[in-house]
């Protein structure tokens, strides 16, 4: 039997399983003087550390140099702004308003994050928060530029949304301040969609409560002139639309109260009276008395502002500005109970703010009546707002014309000047009392939409001639119906709204576009309308502005070149029988001071000392002159005389100078100006004669020595067409020229006008071989010899290469016109016997002149001096014409010219080329005319 295992033995008596197992939550019984055992788990916290040195650790705390004062960036101040505490959220709006303005490029950098982080701060509990935000959002708008703020008009309007429906009264007031800023600075088109807009003025009317602060918000929205569809638009069903009730629908919602309407019409109402007189007004303070009319005016604004897009046509604007019937009748209503025009004394200080509100109601009323009003409304309700409106504008309107006329008594540039002056001072959109100069705009205004609407009242006649007399005495300067003219802020403010109602309809300038008459602009004129109610109104009119133009001088050139261009569609339209033929032939005549002064006046006239482009517009109303005088054309040549360019220098007044362009159409106009008879046919020869033989500026400029050129080329076609225009002025040469051919005509034209008009003007030099040269070029060619042409053709060369050489071939680099420049050596030399010999050949049957040199050179072979130097200059352009033109020579200096023949013998090619060469002339002269003299 075998042995148990000793393993076996060991474990004999002890369970399986239950002996050598730990037991859970066992507790360690430790030994008297044993130290407690350590856990296993323990981690030992005795490191070792070695220290290094370092001067400082700037990595941990270092922020940039963009901080604020606090040492706060703008990641810290922005995660500030989530903060629960309203004083911490202040300080945080603060300290970001502090860093935008001492490091602008925070803001440039980061202004989406910026925009995105104070979306939620418009609704802050908080007053100070909100003020806080409305400062540095108002410093934000100034300092980044417009464009760059308007990519994020989303994120402004989500702002101005959240305020506006909030539950608390004082957030949606503040967020009434904010959108008001925002408006002012950006425009509603900026900052709001065209259907966000919509949807604002119908949440703004129901803030009854604020109404100083939703009117200018009202305001504002209203001027965005951009096309928005209705957001009111009611939803028709498919069972409607198959029941025909769509068409009544629509129906109601035209007959609709406004919204806006309703609003301003509770807020007028509301609102109080004004002190009517100055001793109650003295009583308290004006801040708490005017805050009634303040009210008023704005509201009337906001009207005013309404009817004015209805008027002009926008659908987002008539969605919800054009008043219900009902409204109207409400308006009608106020004047019929005498409410309106509010009444205060003379010497209260609320007076000026009631004129305005007033002023502003009368043009509410008037646009009312020129279409703004709905189809249904009350004519009489119409007609009766017109009325009064009439009435307010003929006391306001009359009153400060005369006040302004008091006040600013004088005539001439000065006070014409100063009363230009205050209509740019009147040029603000401010919702404020008007000034004395913004009243009389606002008047001017208000008869605009009068005269469009007068066609609906029913006493046709009395209206029209009400509103004439209103317009006349307001364009007289003087609030009263005068003939004489004041040159006054009221004469100049009825300008555009005067020549709109005759149909001239002038282009707008900036000096007047707030008196622009924008209603009459888009229809025709009313001329014969007016002239048949009161005769001899139109006619006063147009007859102030050439005084008007007196006046006025050179210092308001732009005001100066609006009234030209007034003239000119005057001219225009003048067509024959018409009204406006009769207007021109009045007031053309009163332009002559103004165009060339008054007679015996030493000073320059004020045409004179105007830019180039007004100068020309002037100029160009003397060609529609009905008739010319004597007294006309001597006045206009005495001008062209003393103040062209070409003229003799002024050192009295240097800047006083007629351009180019004005001195050719001032010229055109007294030589083909109506009516071409022989009367003024001596009367312009002179003016002609006086022109060219003007003294030149001593200067010599290029300017002055082109414009002599031009205006001799002028005449001379003036002078050589004058055969032709008709048989009284043929019968003026002096010869039968009745039965001769066109031809011969000028021919003998160019011999008894064109040549004696050269000869007189000799002594103005190179200006008189320009009239000869230019006179020749409208000559046919001449193919007959006669004897008496070779006299007139020895006259020629004796007075202009013999008498006058030196001075007329005198070279000074002239650019005449038509005439192809010289190239080469000597081209300034050859530039004028150039032009001698083309007049030489085009006078005379070309080779017959051309032998004609041959004496007279001959004649003067044996001289010497200095005034001869330019006749190899003539001979040599001789002989190049003739080689150009293939002119025969078979016969050469075979023909004598008057006495020459029986002093001279003939001489032959060869013979006259001897006698050339031995001639001692320069050395240029030399060098070009031996040169073609193999040519002879």
């Amino acid at each position: 039997m075998a042995k148990k295992s000793k393993v076996l033995s060991k474990n004999k008596g002890v369970k399986s399983g239950t002996k050598g197992k730990p037991k859970d939550f066992a507790k360690v019984k430790n030994k008297v003087g044993k130290q407690k055992q350590k856990p296993t788990n323990e981690m030992k916290t005795d490191v070792k550390v070695k220290k290094v040195q370092m001067p400082a650790q700037h990595a941990l705390d270092e922020k940039g140099e963009e901080v604020t004062h606090r040492r706060l960036g703008m990641v810290e101040l922005l995660g500030q702004l989530q903060h629960h505490s309203p004083k911490v959220r202040r300080d945080a709006l603060r300290g970001l308003l502090e860093l935008c303005r001492e490091h602008p490029g925070v803001l440039n950098v980061n202004l989406a994050r910026i925009l995105d982080s104070t979306v939620v701060v418009a609704t802050d509990g908080s007053p100070d928060v909100r003020a806080a935000l409305r400062s540095f959002q108002a410093f934000l708008l100034e300092a980044m530029p417009q464009d760059a703020v308007s990519a994020f008009a989303p994120t402004l309007a989500l702002q101005v949304r959240s305020a506006l429906s909030h539950v608390s009264g004082e957030v949606r007031e503040d967020g009434l301040k904010l959108l008001e800023l925002y408006l002012s600075r950006l425009g509603s088109e900026q900052v709001l969609s065209q259907n966000e807009a919509s949807r604002l003025v119908g949440t703004l009317c129901q803030l009854h409560s604020h109404v100083d602060l939703v009117l200018p918000c009202l305001l504002q929205l209203l001027q965005c002139k951009s096309e928005a569809v209705p957001e009111n638009v009611s939803q028709a069903s498919l069972y409607d639309i198959l029941d025909g009730k769509l068409q009544q629908q629509g129906q109601a919602e035209v007959q609709a109260d406004s919204q806006i309407w309703d609003f301003c019409l509770r807020a007028w109402m509301q609102a109080g009276e004004l002190p009517r007189g100055a001793a109650n007004a003295i009583r308290g303070p004006h801040g708490t008395l005017g805050r009634p009319g303040w009210m008023r005016l704005r509201a009337a604004a906001v009207l005013e502002q309404a009817s004015a897009g209805v008027l002009a046509g926008h659908r987002s604007a008539r969605s919800f500005s054009q008043p219900s019937a009902s409204q109207v009748a409400t308006l009608s209503g106020i004047v019929r109970r005498a409410e309106w025009p509010i009444q205060v004394d003379p010497a209260s200080p609320f007076r000026q703010l009631a004129d305005s509100i007033n002023l502003r109601m009368a043009r509410v009323f008037a646009l009312l009546a020129a279409g703004a009003a709905p189809a249904d409304a009350s004519p009489t309700h119409l007609q009766r707002l017109a009325s009064a409106a009439l009435t307010a504008v003929e006391q306001l309107g009359k009153g400060g014309a005369r006040s302004l006329a008091n006040n600013g008594r004088g005539l001439g540039p000065e006070a014409a000047a100063s009363a230009v002056a205050s209509i740019a001072l009147a040029e603000d959109s401010q919702v404020k009392p008007f000034s004395a100069t913004a009243s009389l705009c606002h008047c001017f205004r208000v008869l605009d939409h009068l005269w469009c609407g007068f066609s609906s009242f029913q006493s046709l006649d009395a209206d029209v001639g009400r509103l004439a007399e209103v317009t006349s005495a307001l364009s007289s300067g003087t609030g009263k119906n005068e003939e004489e003219l004041a040159p006054t802020t009221a004469a100049m403010l009825a300008i555009p709204l005067t020549a709109s109602l005759i149909g001239l309809q002038p282009e707008p300038i900036p000096c007047l576009g707030r008196v622009w008459p924008e209603a009459l602009s888009r229809r025709e004129g009313l001329a014969t309308t007016i002239e048949e109610a009161r005769p001899g109104t139109v006619l006063r009119w147009a007859t102030t502005w050439p005084k008007m133009l007196w006046y006025l001088g050179s210092s308001q050139p732009q005001l100066t070149g609006f009234l030209l261009a007034v003239l000119l569609k005057l001219a225009k339209a003048a067509k024959p029988g018409s009204i406006h033929e009769t207007l021109l032939a009045s007031t053309l005549p009163l332009l002559v001071p103004f165009v060339a002064g008054m007679p015996g006046e030493e000073k320059p006239p004020p045409l004179a000392r105007l830019p180039a482009d007004v100068q020309l517009s002037a100029a160009a109303l003397l060609l529609h002159f009905p008739r010319f005088t004597f007294r006309l054309v001597t006045a206009v040549a005495e001008l062209l005389c003393r103040w062209s360019e070409a003229a003799a220098d002024n050192a009295a007044w240097p800047d006083a100078r007629l351009s180019t362009d004005c001195c050719e159409l001032l010229l055109e106009a007294v030589l083909r100006g109506h009516p071409q008879t022989s009367e003024l046919l001596v009367s312009r020869l002179r003016a002609a004669l006086a022109i060219l033989k003007a003294p030149s500026s001593s200067s010599g400029s290029d300017a002055g020595s082109e414009l002599s050129v031009k205006l001799a080329t002028a005449v001379a076609g003036w002078v050589m067409e004058v055969s032709e225009t008709s048989a009284s002025e043929e019968r003026s040469l002096g010869r039968p020229v009745s039965r001769c051919s066109a031809d011969h005509r000028r021919h003998l034209a160019f011999r008894s006008l064109a040549w004696p008009l050269c000869k007189e003007v000799c002594c103005a030099g190179a200006r008189a071989l320009c009239f000869f040269y230019f006179s020749a070029r409208h000559l046919p060619e001449a193919r007959d010899a006669e004897p008496e042409g070779t006299l007139f053709m020895r006259e020629v060369f004796e007075t202009l290469v013999v008498s006058h050489g030196q001075e007329v071939f005198k070279p000074k680099g002239l650019s005449v016109p038509g005439c192809k420049p010289l190239r080469g050596e000597g081209a300034d030399q050859r530039h004028l016997p150039h032009l001698f010999v083309f007049a030489w050949m085009r006078a005379y049957p070309q080779q017959a002149a051309y032998e004609l040199l041959a004496p007279c050179a001959q004649q003067l072979l044996g001289s010497k001096g200095a005034h001869l130097a330019h006749l190899p200059w003539v001979l040599a352009e001789a002989i190049s014409y003739r080689n150009a033109c293939s002119i025969r020579t078979d016969s050469w200096g075979k023909q004598g010219l008057g006495d020459f023949t029986h002093r001279l013998a003939p001489a032959s090619p060869m013979e006259v080329r001897k006698q050339l060469e031995a001639l001692h002339i320069d050395a240029l002269s030399a060098q070009h005319f031996l040169a073609a003299l193999p040519l002879l």
